[in-house]
This record gives C-alpha cells, sequence and structure tokens, in this order.
C-alpha cells in the first residue's frame, strides 16, 4: 500500500515539473514587431539582462510613436540591435511572448530573439 502512495506521488511530483518547466521556458505567443530602437541597456543588480525600448513607428511622420518594452536574452542580438539604434534603423524585431517574468530571464514578457533591418521609403511631402 506504501508503495503505490509514493509511486503515486512520484508521477504527480514529475508530471508538477513538468508543466511548471513549460511555464518557465515555453512560449504564450510569438510574433514581429517594427519600429525604430530608442533604447537598449544591460541593467540589473544580481542578474544582468538586456532591455530595451521599440517605438512602433517607421514611417517617420508620426508625431506620437507607441513604446514597446522588450527583453533580449542573446548578447550576440543585443549588439546588432544596439548597432541599429545608433543607426537609427527601422527594424523588424522578432520575440517570443513568455506566460511570466523571471529576474534572470528579463524584467519583460518579451523575449527579442532576431533582429532584421528594415528599408522604409521617406516620406514624399509637395507634388
Amino acid at each position: 500500500m506504501r508503495r503505490k502512495i509514493f509511486i503515486w506521488l512520484g508521477i504527480i511530483l514529475v508530471l508538477g515539473l513538468l508543466i511548471l518547466s513549460y511555464f518557465i521556458f515555453g512560449s504564450y505567443s510569438d510574433g514581429v514587431r517594427n519600429g525604430h530602437v530608442v533604447k537598449i541597456s544591460h541593467k540589473g543588480m544580481l542578474f544582468k539582462t538586456y532591455e530595451g525600448e521599440l517605438n512602433l513607428d517607421c514611417s517617420r511622420v508620426g508625431n506620437n510613436p507607441t513604446p514597446w518594452s522588450f527583453s533580449v536574452p542573446d548578447k550576440v542580438v543585443a549588439k546588432q540591435i544596439e548597432a541599429s539604434s545608433l543607426e537609427n534603423s527601422c527594424v523588424n524585431l522578432y520575440y517570443k511572448e513568455k506566460y511570466y517574468t523571471f529576474s534572470w530571464l528579463g524584467d519583460t514578457k518579451y523575449h527579442v530573439y532576431k533582429i532584421e533591418k528594415v528599408n522604409v521609403p521617406m516620406p514624399h511631402y509637395g507634388n
């Protein structure tokens, strides 16, 4: 009888750990957002993470772009984002949205894993 109880407790424990690890490492959604990177920084007291902000406006005409905050777990991608910020390039940022935020993974639920520059035609004014 005790053996069956220990077996069931072990099974429940393993299933619980699997479900927990899915919520820690799994993604809720993924997608792409484009705009101009206005900030990227490496910050944190105990766990250093790359955090950034993107203005969601590639037209360069809008007066009030919407800011979007994101985290970057990969140092190489963070350096690419930093370079595009210095160039004031319009970029597509590919991200995975996590279920929860954890301090060692970043401040936001949005984890950027890829960047690509976008060629945006300059607006034409007048005739």
